[in-house]
């Protein structure tokens, strides 16, 4: 089954994006961005990693939902960052901390570690919680991304 990253609005499902080139394409473009700075390595998995939480089926059928819907009765948000960040984690301990920000942070902002105004905002919170990365690796997450 193909995974999508983004939708077309009025195109079938054929002409989206599909998951595993966006990935690609990110990867590529960061780790030529971090390249001046020596980080191309470290940039690349955060590009290819960022929306690994999109494998997840509950994202596929989100998508779905959404591109099916009015503005007025568009679905809710799925988490798609933290499995990514969770994967850094798990990969690289508590070095893998400084990929886990930029993965779940790169559409809201660089979250605080931990927050007393926003705690379950904290990327302690989003992180301490597995079902994201079991949801997207329960959508066939290729090999390829988790090396």
């Amino acid at each position: 089954m193909e995974r999508y990253a983004h939708t077309r609005e009025g195109e079938p499902p054929e002409r989206w994006q599909k998951l595993e080139d966006h990935l690609r394409q990110v990867a590529t473009r960061a780790a030529e961005f971090a390249s001046c700075f020596g980080a191309s390595s470290w940039a690349g998995l955060a590009g290819l990693w960022h929306d690994l939480g999109k494998y997840d089926p509950e994202f596929q059928r989100y998508l779905q939902a959404a591109s099916e819907a009015s503005l007025e009765t568009r679905p809710g948000k799925v988490n798609h960052s933290t499995a990514g960040g969770q994967l850094a984690i798990e990969r690289f301990g508590n070095l893998g901390r400084l990929l886990a920000y930029p993965i779940a942070g790169h559409h809201a902002g660089l979250p605080d570690w931990q927050s007393d105004s926003s705690p379950l905002k904290s990327l302690s919170q989003r992180l301490s919680r597995a079902e994201h990365l079991l949801a997207a690796r329960s959508g066939d997450i290729p090999s390829l991304f988790l090396e």
